[in-house]
Protein backbone atom coordinates (compact mmCIF):
# COMPACT_ATOMS: atom_id res chain seq x y z
CA UNK A 1 0.00 0.00 0.00
CA UNK A 2 2.85 2.40 0.83
CA UNK A 3 4.49 1.61 -2.52
CA UNK A 4 1.32 2.42 -4.45
CA UNK A 5 0.96 5.66 -2.52
CA UNK A 6 4.51 6.68 -3.42
CA UNK A 7 3.92 5.76 -7.07
CA UNK A 8 0.75 7.85 -7.14
CA UNK A 9 2.63 10.83 -5.73
CA UNK A 10 4.81 10.79 -8.83
CA UNK A 11 1.83 11.35 -11.09
CA UNK A 12 1.37 15.03 -11.91
CA UNK A 13 -2.38 14.79 -11.56
CA UNK A 14 -1.97 13.90 -7.88
CA UNK A 15 0.10 16.94 -7.15
CA UNK A 16 -2.85 19.29 -7.34
CA UNK A 17 -4.01 20.96 -4.14
CA UNK A 18 -7.41 22.46 -3.55
CA UNK A 19 -9.44 23.85 -0.71
CA UNK A 20 -11.53 21.74 1.59
CA UNK A 21 -12.41 21.14 5.21
CA UNK A 22 -11.42 18.87 8.06
CA UNK A 23 -13.56 17.47 10.87
CA UNK A 24 -12.60 15.80 14.15
CA UNK A 25 -15.23 13.79 16.03
CA UNK A 26 -14.95 12.51 19.58
CA UNK A 27 -17.66 10.21 20.89
CA UNK A 28 -18.42 8.53 24.20
CA UNK A 29 -21.24 6.09 24.86
CA UNK A 30 -22.07 4.18 28.05
CA UNK A 31 -24.48 1.24 27.99
CA UNK A 32 -25.88 -0.71 30.92
CA UNK A 33 -27.28 -4.14 29.98
CA UNK A 34 -29.00 -6.80 32.04
CA UNK A 35 -29.54 -10.22 30.44
CA UNK A 36 -30.97 -13.53 31.59
CA UNK A 37 -28.65 -15.49 29.25
CA UNK A 38 -25.81 -13.29 28.02
CA UNK A 39 -23.94 -16.03 26.11
CA UNK A 40 -27.03 -17.67 24.56
CA UNK A 41 -26.33 -20.92 26.40
CA UNK A 42 -28.69 -23.85 25.92
CA UNK A 43 -29.51 -23.62 29.65
CA UNK A 44 -29.29 -20.17 31.20
CA UNK A 45 -26.62 -20.03 33.93
CA UNK A 46 -28.21 -16.96 35.50
CA UNK A 47 -28.53 -13.20 35.16
CA UNK A 48 -25.68 -10.99 33.98
CA UNK A 49 -25.15 -7.25 34.31
CA UNK A 50 -22.69 -5.58 31.96
CA UNK A 51 -21.49 -1.98 31.77
CA UNK A 52 -19.86 -1.08 28.44
CA UNK A 53 -18.24 2.28 27.71
CA UNK A 54 -17.21 2.95 24.11
CA UNK A 55 -14.76 5.69 23.12
CA UNK A 56 -14.57 6.82 19.48
CA UNK A 57 -12.17 9.18 17.74
CA UNK A 58 -12.66 10.14 14.11
CA UNK A 59 -11.01 12.43 11.57
CA UNK A 60 -12.13 13.40 8.07
CA UNK A 61 -10.57 15.69 5.50
CA UNK A 62 -12.31 16.06 2.14
CA UNK A 63 -11.38 18.27 -0.81
CA UNK A 64 -12.47 18.30 -4.44
CA UNK A 65 -9.91 15.67 -5.42
CA UNK A 66 -9.02 13.69 -2.31
CA UNK A 67 -10.48 12.33 0.89
CA UNK A 68 -8.82 11.04 4.06
CA UNK A 69 -10.90 9.31 6.73
CA UNK A 70 -9.80 7.73 9.99
CA UNK A 71 -11.62 6.35 13.02
CA UNK A 72 -10.69 4.28 16.06
CA UNK A 73 -12.87 2.96 18.84
CA UNK A 74 -12.74 0.47 21.68
CA UNK A 75 -15.05 -0.67 24.44
CA UNK A 76 -14.16 -0.90 28.12
CA UNK A 77 -16.28 -3.59 29.76
CA UNK A 78 -17.06 -4.28 33.39
CA UNK A 79 -19.53 -7.05 34.19
CA UNK A 80 -20.92 -9.22 36.94
CA UNK A 81 -22.46 -12.65 36.55
CA UNK A 82 -22.07 -15.63 34.20
CA UNK A 83 -20.82 -14.70 30.76
CA UNK A 84 -19.74 -11.21 31.83
CA UNK A 85 -16.56 -9.61 30.49
CA UNK A 86 -14.06 -7.17 31.92
CA UNK A 87 -11.33 -5.17 30.26
CA UNK A 88 -11.00 -3.86 26.73
CA UNK A 89 -12.94 -5.80 24.07
CA UNK A 90 -10.56 -5.04 21.22
CA UNK A 91 -10.26 -2.10 18.82
CA UNK A 92 -12.20 -1.15 15.73
CA UNK A 93 -10.02 0.76 13.28
CA UNK A 94 -10.73 2.30 9.89
CA UNK A 95 -8.41 4.24 7.59
CA UNK A 96 -9.06 5.20 3.99
CA UNK A 97 -7.46 7.51 1.49
CA UNK A 98 -8.72 8.33 -1.98
CA UNK A 99 -7.37 10.69 -4.60
CA UNK A 100 -8.93 11.29 -7.99
CA UNK A 101 -8.01 13.80 -10.65
CA UNK A 102 -8.63 14.16 -14.36
CA UNK A 103 -6.89 10.98 -15.45
CA UNK A 104 -6.05 8.79 -12.44
CA UNK A 105 -7.48 7.49 -9.20
CA UNK A 106 -5.99 5.80 -6.15
CA UNK A 107 -7.82 4.19 -3.22
CA UNK A 108 -6.25 2.75 -0.07
CA UNK A 109 -8.02 1.38 2.99
CA UNK A 110 -7.36 -0.60 6.16
CA UNK A 111 -10.03 -1.86 8.54
CA UNK A 112 -9.94 -3.89 11.74
CA UNK A 113 -13.20 -4.98 13.36
CA UNK A 114 -13.70 -6.91 16.58
CA UNK A 115 -16.95 -8.53 17.65
CA UNK A 116 -18.13 -11.18 20.10
CA UNK A 117 -18.63 -14.56 18.44
CA UNK A 118 -22.04 -14.90 20.09
CA UNK A 119 -23.07 -11.56 18.57
CA UNK A 120 -25.06 -11.16 15.37
CA UNK A 121 -22.85 -11.55 12.26
CA UNK A 122 -22.67 -9.17 9.33
CA UNK A 123 -24.29 -10.20 6.05
CA UNK A 124 -20.92 -10.52 4.28
CA UNK A 125 -19.83 -13.13 6.84
CA UNK A 126 -22.46 -15.63 5.76
CA UNK A 127 -20.13 -17.40 3.30
CA UNK A 128 -18.67 -19.05 6.41
CA UNK A 129 -20.78 -22.11 7.39
CA UNK A 130 -20.01 -21.34 11.04
CA UNK A 131 -21.09 -17.67 10.89
CA UNK A 132 -24.12 -18.36 13.12
CA UNK A 133 -22.29 -20.67 15.52
CA UNK A 134 -22.46 -19.47 19.13
CA UNK A 135 -19.23 -19.66 21.12
CA UNK A 136 -17.26 -17.75 23.74
CA UNK A 137 -14.56 -15.37 22.58
CA UNK A 138 -14.10 -12.71 19.93
CA UNK A 139 -13.49 -12.52 16.19
CA UNK A 140 -11.02 -10.02 14.72
CA UNK A 141 -11.20 -9.31 11.00
CA UNK A 142 -8.39 -7.31 9.35
CA UNK A 143 -8.93 -6.13 5.76
CA UNK A 144 -6.41 -4.23 3.62
CA UNK A 145 -7.20 -2.98 0.11
CA UNK A 146 -5.30 -0.96 -2.47
CA UNK A 147 -6.34 0.10 -5.95
CA UNK A 148 -4.86 2.25 -8.69
CA UNK A 149 -6.44 3.16 -12.04
CA UNK A 150 -5.00 5.40 -14.72
CA UNK A 151 -6.35 6.67 -18.02
CA UNK A 152 -9.80 7.51 -16.67
CA UNK A 153 -10.54 9.76 -19.64
CA UNK A 154 -8.06 8.27 -22.12
CA UNK A 155 -8.55 5.68 -24.89
CA UNK A 156 -6.21 3.30 -23.03
CA UNK A 157 -6.02 2.84 -19.27
CA UNK A 158 -4.76 0.37 -16.70
CA UNK A 159 -5.77 -0.82 -13.25
CA UNK A 160 -4.14 -2.65 -10.37
CA UNK A 161 -5.77 -3.81 -7.12
CA UNK A 162 -4.89 -5.96 -4.12
CA UNK A 163 -6.75 -7.07 -1.01
CA UNK A 164 -5.92 -9.13 2.05
CA UNK A 165 -8.29 -10.38 4.74
CA UNK A 166 -7.50 -12.33 7.89
CA UNK A 167 -10.02 -13.73 10.38
CA UNK A 168 -8.62 -14.55 13.83
CA UNK A 169 -10.56 -16.03 16.72
CA UNK A 170 -9.59 -15.74 20.36
CA UNK A 171 -8.50 -18.85 22.25
CA UNK A 172 -12.00 -19.63 23.55
CA UNK A 173 -13.61 -19.47 20.10
CA UNK A 174 -10.85 -21.57 18.48
CA UNK A 175 -12.27 -24.64 20.18
CA UNK A 176 -14.96 -24.67 17.46
CA UNK A 177 -13.78 -22.14 14.86
CA UNK A 178 -10.74 -21.91 12.57
CA UNK A 179 -8.63 -18.90 11.59
CA UNK A 180 -8.28 -18.20 7.87
CA UNK A 181 -6.50 -15.79 5.53
CA UNK A 182 -7.15 -14.61 1.98
CA UNK A 183 -4.94 -12.61 -0.39
CA UNK A 184 -5.95 -11.63 -3.90
CA UNK A 185 -5.71 -9.06 -6.60
CA UNK A 186 -6.17 -8.19 -10.25
CA UNK A 187 -4.33 -6.32 -12.97
CA UNK A 188 -5.45 -5.36 -16.45
CA UNK A 189 -5.90 -2.95 -19.32
CA UNK A 190 -8.89 -0.77 -20.19
CA UNK A 191 -9.71 0.02 -23.82
CA UNK A 192 -12.14 2.75 -24.86
CA UNK A 193 -12.43 2.83 -28.66
CA UNK A 194 -15.22 5.43 -28.39
CA UNK A 195 -17.34 7.27 -25.86
CA UNK A 196 -19.91 4.48 -25.44
CA UNK A 197 -17.74 1.34 -25.43
CA UNK A 198 -15.31 -0.01 -22.85
CA UNK A 199 -13.38 -3.30 -22.77
CA UNK A 200 -11.27 -4.76 -19.95
CA UNK A 201 -8.57 -7.43 -20.22
CA UNK A 202 -7.68 -8.70 -16.77
CA UNK A 203 -5.83 -11.32 -14.77
CA UNK A 204 -6.92 -12.13 -11.22
CA UNK A 205 -5.64 -14.37 -8.46
CA UNK A 206 -6.83 -15.47 -5.02
CA UNK A 207 -4.93 -17.38 -2.30
CA UNK A 208 -6.91 -18.86 0.60
CA UNK A 209 -5.61 -20.69 3.69
CA UNK A 210 -7.53 -22.04 6.66
CA UNK A 211 -6.16 -23.47 9.90
CA UNK A 212 -8.62 -26.38 9.92
CA UNK A 213 -7.82 -30.00 10.69
CA UNK A 214 -6.90 -30.63 7.04
CA UNK A 215 -4.78 -27.49 6.54
CA UNK A 216 -6.71 -26.29 3.48
CA UNK A 217 -4.89 -24.21 0.84
CA UNK A 218 -6.77 -23.04 -2.28
CA UNK A 219 -5.37 -21.10 -5.25
CA UNK A 220 -7.49 -19.45 -7.95
CA UNK A 221 -6.35 -17.94 -11.25
CA UNK A 222 -8.72 -16.19 -13.67
CA UNK A 223 -8.31 -14.62 -17.12
CA UNK A 224 -11.13 -12.42 -18.41
CA UNK A 225 -12.19 -10.20 -21.29
CA UNK A 226 -15.22 -8.02 -20.50
CA UNK A 227 -16.92 -5.34 -22.57
CA UNK A 228 -19.81 -2.93 -22.09
CA UNK A 229 -21.59 -0.68 -24.59
CA UNK A 230 -24.15 2.07 -24.04
CA UNK A 231 -26.79 1.64 -26.72
CA UNK A 232 -28.54 4.89 -25.80
CA UNK A 233 -28.57 7.26 -22.81
CA UNK A 234 -30.59 4.78 -20.70
CA UNK A 235 -29.57 1.34 -22.01
CA UNK A 236 -26.32 -0.59 -21.48
CA UNK A 237 -25.33 -4.13 -22.40
CA UNK A 238 -22.40 -6.12 -21.01
CA UNK A 239 -20.67 -9.31 -22.13
CA UNK A 240 -17.59 -11.20 -21.02
CA UNK A 241 -15.71 -14.46 -21.38
CA UNK A 242 -12.85 -15.96 -19.38
CA UNK A 243 -11.09 -18.98 -17.97
CA UNK A 244 -10.71 -19.98 -14.30
CA UNK A 245 -8.36 -22.49 -12.68
CA UNK A 246 -8.72 -23.61 -9.04
CA UNK A 247 -6.27 -25.92 -7.26
CA UNK A 248 -6.64 -27.19 -3.70
CA UNK A 249 -4.01 -28.75 -1.42
CA UNK A 250 -4.01 -30.06 2.14
CA UNK A 251 -1.41 -30.50 4.84
CA UNK A 252 -2.92 -33.94 5.45
CA UNK A 253 -1.30 -36.17 2.77
CA UNK A 254 -4.24 -38.59 2.84
CA UNK A 255 -6.60 -35.93 1.46
CA UNK A 256 -6.84 -34.78 -2.12
CA UNK A 257 -9.24 -32.72 -4.22
CA UNK A 258 -9.53 -32.54 -8.03
CA UNK A 259 -8.61 -29.28 -9.73
CA UNK A 260 -11.54 -27.23 -11.04
CA UNK A 261 -11.12 -25.49 -14.39
CA UNK A 262 -13.53 -24.15 -16.95
CA UNK A 263 -14.84 -21.44 -19.19
CA UNK A 264 -16.65 -18.49 -17.62
CA UNK A 265 -18.99 -16.01 -19.25
CA UNK A 266 -21.47 -13.24 -18.48
CA UNK A 267 -24.20 -11.42 -20.42
CA UNK A 268 -26.01 -8.47 -18.87
CA UNK A 269 -28.60 -5.82 -19.73
CA UNK A 270 -29.45 -2.61 -17.85
CA UNK A 271 -32.06 0.05 -18.63
CA UNK A 272 -33.17 3.13 -16.73
CA UNK A 273 -36.93 3.65 -16.73
CA UNK A 274 -39.14 6.62 -15.97
CA UNK A 275 -39.66 5.44 -12.39
CA UNK A 276 -36.84 3.02 -11.61
CA UNK A 277 -34.75 0.57 -13.60
CA UNK A 278 -34.59 -2.96 -15.00
CA UNK A 279 -31.58 -5.26 -15.26
CA UNK A 280 -30.93 -8.91 -16.12
CA UNK A 281 -27.83 -11.10 -16.09
CA UNK A 282 -26.89 -14.60 -17.19
CA UNK A 283 -23.51 -15.89 -16.01
CA UNK A 284 -21.39 -19.01 -15.92
CA UNK A 285 -18.67 -19.26 -13.25
CA UNK A 286 -16.33 -21.80 -11.68
CA UNK A 287 -16.22 -22.29 -7.91
CA UNK A 288 -14.18 -24.60 -5.69
CA UNK A 289 -16.85 -27.30 -6.04
CA UNK A 290 -17.25 -27.02 -9.85
CA UNK A 291 -19.13 -25.02 -12.47
CA UNK A 292 -22.15 -22.86 -11.72
CA UNK A 293 -24.83 -21.07 -13.79
CA UNK A 294 -26.87 -18.08 -12.56
CA UNK A 295 -29.79 -16.17 -14.08
CA UNK A 296 -31.42 -13.17 -12.40
CA UNK A 297 -33.63 -10.20 -13.27
CA UNK A 298 -34.11 -7.10 -11.10
CA UNK A 299 -36.84 -4.45 -11.28
CA UNK A 300 -36.59 -1.34 -9.13
CA UNK A 301 -39.64 0.92 -8.71
CA UNK A 302 -39.03 4.48 -7.52
CA UNK A 303 -41.98 5.69 -5.42
CA UNK A 304 -42.72 9.27 -4.27
CA UNK A 305 -41.72 8.42 -0.68
CA UNK A 306 -39.77 5.17 -1.07
CA UNK A 307 -38.82 2.33 -3.38
CA UNK A 308 -39.54 -1.31 -4.19
CA UNK A 309 -36.94 -3.78 -5.44
CA UNK A 310 -37.81 -7.22 -6.88
CA UNK A 311 -35.19 -9.78 -7.92
CA UNK A 312 -36.07 -13.21 -9.25
CA UNK A 313 -33.63 -15.80 -10.49
CA UNK A 314 -32.25 -19.31 -10.47
CA UNK A 315 -28.88 -20.83 -9.61
CA UNK A 316 -27.43 -24.18 -10.67
CA UNK A 317 -24.34 -24.97 -8.57
CA UNK A 318 -22.35 -28.11 -9.18
CA UNK A 319 -23.77 -31.34 -7.74
CA UNK A 320 -27.17 -29.78 -6.98
CA UNK A 321 -30.37 -29.17 -8.87
CA UNK A 322 -31.71 -25.81 -10.01
CA UNK A 323 -32.33 -23.56 -7.00
CA UNK A 324 -34.66 -20.57 -6.87
CA UNK A 325 -33.12 -17.32 -5.59
CA UNK A 326 -34.52 -13.83 -5.12
CA UNK A 327 -34.86 -10.68 -3.11
CA UNK A 328 -37.74 -8.38 -2.18
CA UNK A 329 -37.16 -4.99 -0.57
CA UNK A 330 -39.54 -2.15 0.30
CA UNK A 331 -38.83 1.20 1.92
CA UNK A 332 -41.06 4.14 2.72
CA UNK A 333 -40.38 7.34 4.64
CA UNK A 334 -42.64 10.23 5.65
CA UNK A 335 -42.15 13.17 7.97
CA UNK A 336 -42.65 11.10 11.12
CA UNK A 337 -42.40 7.43 10.04
CA UNK A 338 -39.91 5.15 8.31
CA UNK A 339 -40.56 1.54 7.29
CA UNK A 340 -38.14 -0.93 5.74
CA UNK A 341 -38.76 -4.54 4.71
CA UNK A 342 -36.45 -6.97 2.96
CA UNK A 343 -36.31 -10.71 2.31
CA UNK A 344 -33.60 -12.50 0.36
CA UNK A 345 -32.72 -16.11 -0.35
CA UNK A 346 -29.41 -16.83 -2.08
CA UNK A 347 -27.28 -19.89 -2.83
CA UNK A 348 -23.55 -19.67 -2.12
CA UNK A 349 -20.45 -21.87 -1.95
CA UNK A 350 -18.65 -21.45 1.37
CA UNK A 351 -14.97 -21.71 2.24
CA UNK A 352 -15.33 -25.46 2.70
CA UNK A 353 -16.62 -25.90 -0.89
CA UNK A 354 -20.11 -26.70 0.41
CA UNK A 355 -23.30 -25.36 -1.20
CA UNK A 356 -25.59 -23.58 1.23
CA UNK A 357 -28.71 -21.45 1.19
CA UNK A 358 -28.61 -18.10 2.99
CA UNK A 359 -31.97 -16.63 3.98
CA UNK A 360 -32.10 -13.12 5.45
CA UNK A 361 -35.15 -11.13 6.52
CA UNK A 362 -35.18 -7.64 8.03
CA UNK A 363 -38.03 -5.48 9.27
CA UNK A 364 -37.46 -2.02 10.72
CA UNK A 365 -39.96 0.63 11.76
CA UNK A 366 -39.32 4.04 13.30
CA UNK A 367 -41.94 6.48 14.53
CA UNK A 368 -41.05 10.02 15.56
CA UNK A 369 -43.11 11.03 18.58
CA UNK A 370 -41.96 14.64 18.56
CA UNK A 371 -38.91 16.73 17.72
CA UNK A 372 -36.77 14.90 20.31
CA UNK A 373 -38.20 11.42 20.81
CA UNK A 374 -38.84 8.35 18.64
CA UNK A 375 -39.79 4.68 18.90
CA UNK A 376 -38.11 1.90 16.95
CA UNK A 377 -38.86 -1.76 16.21
CA UNK A 378 -36.41 -4.10 14.49
CA UNK A 379 -36.61 -7.78 13.56
CA UNK A 380 -33.67 -9.66 12.00
CA UNK A 381 -33.79 -13.27 10.81
CA UNK A 382 -30.76 -15.12 9.41
CA UNK A 383 -30.60 -18.80 8.43
CA UNK A 384 -27.96 -20.96 6.73
CA UNK A 385 -28.76 -24.48 5.60
CA UNK A 386 -27.11 -27.14 3.42
CA UNK A 387 -28.50 -28.21 0.05
CA UNK A 388 -28.95 -31.73 -1.33
CA UNK A 389 -27.53 -33.54 1.66
CA UNK A 390 -24.44 -31.34 2.11
CA UNK A 391 -22.99 -31.76 5.60
CA UNK A 392 -23.82 -28.26 6.85
CA UNK A 393 -25.54 -27.94 10.20
CA UNK A 394 -28.64 -25.79 9.80
CA UNK A 395 -28.45 -22.71 12.01
CA UNK A 396 -30.83 -19.80 12.62
CA UNK A 397 -30.42 -16.51 14.47
CA UNK A 398 -33.39 -14.25 15.33
CA UNK A 399 -33.11 -10.85 17.01
CA UNK A 400 -36.07 -8.62 17.91
CA UNK A 401 -35.49 -5.17 19.42
CA UNK A 402 -37.84 -2.48 20.70
CA UNK A 403 -36.28 0.82 21.71
CA UNK A 404 -37.09 4.37 22.72
CA UNK A 405 -34.67 7.14 21.74
CA UNK A 406 -34.64 10.69 23.01
CA UNK A 407 -32.36 13.65 22.38
CA UNK A 408 -31.80 15.11 25.84
CA UNK A 409 -29.86 18.09 24.47
CA UNK A 410 -28.35 19.03 21.15
CA UNK A 411 -25.48 16.62 21.89
CA UNK A 412 -26.66 14.03 24.43
CA UNK A 413 -28.86 11.10 23.36
CA UNK A 414 -30.61 8.52 25.56
CA UNK A 415 -31.73 5.13 24.25
CA UNK A 416 -33.45 2.34 26.15
CA UNK A 417 -35.27 -0.83 25.21
CA UNK A 418 -35.58 -4.61 25.18
CA UNK A 419 -33.84 -7.15 22.96
CA UNK A 420 -34.92 -10.77 22.49
CA UNK A 421 -32.52 -13.22 20.78
CA UNK A 422 -32.95 -16.82 19.68
CA UNK A 423 -30.26 -19.19 18.40
CA UNK A 424 -31.25 -22.48 16.75
CA UNK A 425 -28.87 -25.25 15.76
CA UNK A 426 -29.92 -28.52 14.15
CA UNK A 427 -30.07 -31.34 16.68
CA UNK A 428 -30.03 -29.03 19.72
CA UNK A 429 -32.76 -27.20 21.68
CA UNK A 430 -33.25 -23.48 21.14
CA UNK A 431 -31.20 -21.00 23.14
CA UNK A 432 -32.76 -17.64 23.93
CA UNK A 433 -32.07 -14.49 25.92
CA UNK A 434 -33.83 -11.31 27.00
CA UNK A 435 -31.83 -8.14 27.50
CA UNK A 436 -32.75 -4.74 28.91
CA UNK A 437 -30.42 -1.94 27.87
CA UNK A 438 -29.96 1.73 28.70
CA UNK A 439 -27.49 3.79 26.66
CA UNK A 440 -26.33 7.37 27.08
CA UNK A 441 -24.00 8.90 24.50
CA UNK A 442 -22.62 12.11 23.13
CA UNK A 443 -20.58 13.15 20.09
CA UNK A 444 -18.30 16.19 19.98
CA UNK A 445 -17.37 17.61 16.59
CA UNK A 446 -14.93 20.30 15.47
CA UNK A 447 -14.60 21.57 11.91
CA UNK A 448 -12.16 23.98 10.33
Amino acid sequence: MAGIAVFASWLPVFGQEDSGGSTVTLGISTSLETSDNADLSLVSPGNTTQLNTTFTLGFESVTRSQALRFSVSDTLRNGDGPGSDSGLRGPDLFLSYGNQAANARIDLSAQLTTRDVDGDPDEEELDDPDALLVSDGTLSVLTLTAGLETGLEAPVGAFLSFSQTSRDYSADAQVRLDDNRRFGGSVGLILRPNDVTEARLSFGFDEFEEDDFAGTKRSTRSYNIDASRRLDPVTTIRAGVGWTEITEDFDDPTLESPDETGLTSVLGFERDLAAGSFSAELSRSVASNGGRTDLAATRIFALPSGSVELTLGAAKPAETGVQAVGRVAFSRATNDQRLGLSLSSQVSVNNDSEVQRDTIADVSYDYRLNARGSLGLDLDYVQTSGLDGVGIIDRTRITATANFRRELTADWTLSTGLRHRVSREEGLPDASSNTFFLTLGRDYSWRW
